[in-house]
């Protein structure tokens, strides 16, 4: 449940490039249009919100950083580092995977309190898998853009689960709940609202076509030298 009933939370759309959601503090909640612009339905987006009103819920900005605090592995690794040598070295690592690993476990709370958000507010629960799924689809689409493997940093070194590993949890938890495949989607009237957002950089801050950059606004246009 919200750690604060009353607590009014305001949501923003951000024009930015990048697929981010994310919250802060005080019940602000953030989605940008690029993530969007990933979204087919309205489920998708309420599972989004849902997942960053989970992290307030919660408090996980708050619970975070009094767990970084009382993990103090890394600045007693510092010490003895400075008399031992390499033990330190171990300890300040250990300290890092401990505090990446409780983030990770937020994470998946904000998932699950995402889902019975969705469900509550009578949204289908399949949503949430199939925008985590759009989102393990874009970044493989990424990856061989920018020529590079699908390989990606594998999760016990990073703050997010894997969008695949949350996929699949998502999807048997919206499976326990025996509503999946039923609930509201809006697919139609959410795609129209979508209808001539921009995707990736937005033509005002300048446009890039081959090798020439043109910005409108500054009539400013050069072209990049091969190679």
């Amino acid at each position: 449940g919200i750690n604060n009933p009353g607590q009014a939370l305001r949501f923003t759309t951000l024009n930015s490039a990048v697929e981010n959601a994310f919250s802060v503090p005080g019940g602000y909640v953030y989605v940008t249009r690029q993530l969007m612009g990933l979204m087919g339905d309205e489920s998708q987006l309420a599972f989004a919100l849902g997942h960053e009103v989970g992290h307030v819920a919660a408090n996980h900005a708050h619970i975070r950083e009094q767990y970084a605090q009382r993990n103090t592995l890394g600045v007693f690794g510092q010490i003895i580092g400075a008399i031992f040598g390499p033990v330190g070295d171990v300890l300040q690592a250990r300290s890092k995977l401990n505090l990446l690993s409780f983030s990770r476990d937020q994470e998946y709370q904000a998932d699950t309190l995402g889902l019975k958000y969705l469900v509550s507010a009578g949204y289908d629960p399949g949503g949430g898998a199939d925008l985590l799924a759009a989102l393990s689809r874009s970044s493989a689409l990424q990856a061989r853009v920018q020529g590079r493997t699908n390989r990606q940093t594998p999760e016990w070194a990073s703050t997010h689960p894997l969008s695949e590993n949350r996929m699949v949890r998502e999807l048997d938890q919206a499976r326990a709940t025996g509503k999946l495949g039923s609930g509201v989607r809006n697919r139609d009237i959410f795609l129209n609202h979508l209808e001539g957002l921009f995707v990736d950089d937005d033509p005002a801050q300048g446009v890039i076509e081959g090798p020439t950059f043109t910005h409108p606004d500054l009539r400013i246009q050069f072209t990049v030298p091969q190679g």
